[in-house]
């Protein structure tokens, strides 16, 4: 996954894969408002989401609404239309009391079914009210949980395991789990506290 950060977002992640129900979609968070530097979002406001194929036309679109005071929102986009191959999705955010929108680009290729790309990130910690909240800001604090998130339509057991820079297992255990959406999506979840880590990639 390649991303190209546009103004007033903190960063823009995408997963694309296959639900259950064998339908291709095209998961995707935005984050807003810290990197901006400014208190537009404190009001909430809107995310546009659009996929183009190689040609350059619309495929799939998909529209949120971002709650006052909150800095993250998710995305689903899926249609008939969708098929293996390389895709650019499009994010334009708002804020309720900005003059201007954001706009934002990156590029995701959608494998062949059941096969999946990308991940979604989840923190939960005090900075969220102990709840989890999507995240494309890969920065976390050591009073952190992370989650991440990968597609997958079967029900396969997970096991995970976290690694250091260089590779190496690290003796932090990781809690694996298979967890269905709402949306008809599954998941393959895994979960680690950050809090015995020292700063570091």
């Amino acid at each position: 996954i390649r991303y190209r950060p546009g103004q007033g977002t903190s960063g823009l992640q995408a997963a694309a894969g296959w639900t259950p129900s064998g339908a291709a979609t095209v998961w995707a968070v935005v984050e807003v408002g810290r990197a901006a530097g400014s208190d537009d979002w404190t009001g909430g406001g809107q995310a546009d989401a659009m996929l183009l194929d190689k040609s350059g036309k619309t495929v799939a679109t998909g529209r949120a609404q971002i709650a006052p005071g909150s800095l993250s929102i998710r995305l689903a986009l899926t249609s008939s239309a969708l098929a293996p191959g390389d895709y650019q999705l499009q994010i334009r955010t708002k804020a309720t009391r900005a003059t201007s929108a954001a706009n934002d680009t990156m590029q995701i290729a959608l494998p062949a079914a059941p096969n999946a790309t990308g991940a979604i990130f989840f923190r939960r910690g005090v900075t969220t009210g102990n709840k989890d909240v999507p995240t494309a800001d890969l920065r976390f604090r050591r009073s952190d949980r992370l989650r991440v998130e990968v597609p997958a339509p079967a029900a396969d057991a997970v096991a995970a395991r976290l690694l250091d820079r260089a590779g190496k297992a690290l003796p932090i255990p990781v809690t694996g789990a298979i967890r269905d959406d709402a949306d008809g999506s599954r998941w393959q979840s895994a979960e680690v506290a950050l809090a015995p880590l020292a700063p570091g990639d």
